[in-house]
C-alpha cells in the first residue's frame, strides 16, 4: 500500500508492532467495544487492519556503507571511497544520491566528479554546494546497481597548490545538505 492511497497513514505517525502486540490490541478493542454491537466492531476491527498494514508499508531508509582515508597529493585526483555498498530492502532505486565535500570545501578549487563513463547515472556539480549529485537517465531514480560502481568512480581533485589539510565527505540518499554556508 502506498502512502499516497491510503489517507489514514498520511496522518498518523509511524509505529513498529509485532503480530502478538496487533493481536493483543485487536483482543482488548473488541472485548471494549463489544458493547457498541457487532457491526461497529467489525467496522472498527476492519479500520485498525488498514491503519496496521499502512504502517507495516513504510518504506525502509538504505543502509549506506563506505570506506575511505587515502593521502591526497595536490594537481591530482583521488578515489572518494575504496569502499562503498548501499542496502535497501524495500526498494531497488532511488531518487537521488549525494556526495558533498562537507569539510575543508575550497569553493572554486576543489570538485568531485566521474573518471569514467556511467550510462545509467547522470550527474550535475554545485560548486556553491560543493556537492555531485547522482541520478538515473533524464533525472529519474537511479538504480542501485548502476548507483554502486558510479560512486567508486567518483573522485576528488583541486586546482590549488596548497589544498585544505583535511577534507571530509559526506555521502547521503537524498538531497541534505552538509556545508555550513549553503
Amino acid at each position: 500500500v502506498d502512502k499516497e492511497f491510503c489517507p489514514l497513514c498520511l496522518f498518523l505517525p509511524s509505529y513498529s508492532l509485532t503480530l502478538a502486540q496487533i493481536m493483543n490490541a485487536l483482543k482488548i478493542l473488541s472485548t471494549v467495544l463489544s458493547c457498541f454491537g457487532e457491526k461497529r466492531v467489525r467496522t472498527f476491527i476492519l479500520f485498525f487492519l488498514v491503519f496496521i498494514f499502512c504502517r507495516a508499508q513504510d518504506n525502509e531508509a538504505p543502509v549506506v556503507t563506505a570506506q575511505g582515508d587515502q593521502i591526497y597529493c595536490p594537481q591530482s585526483f583521488i578515489h572518494i571511497v575504496t569502499a562503498f555498498n548501499i542496502v535497501d530492502v524495500d526498494d531497488v532505486e532511488i531518487d537521488e544520491f549525494s556526495i558533498q565535500i562537507s569539510e575543508g570545501y575550497q569553493r572554486g578549487q576543489d570538485i568531485l566528479r566521474f573518471v569514467n563513463t556511467h550510462s545509467g547515472v547522470s550527474s550535475s556539480w554545485s560548486d556553491k554546494e560543493g556537492k555531485l549529485t547522482l541520478k538515473g537517465v533524464a533525472g529519474g531514480p537511479v538504480l542501485y546497481s548502476d548507483l554502486i560502481p558510479a560512486v567508486l568512480d567518483v573522485v576528488f581533485e583541486s586546482t590549488s597548490n596548497d589544498p585544505t589539510a583535511v577534507k571530509y565527505f559526506s555521502l547521503t540518499a537524498g538531497s541534505a545538505n552538509f556545508l555550513p554556508e549553503t
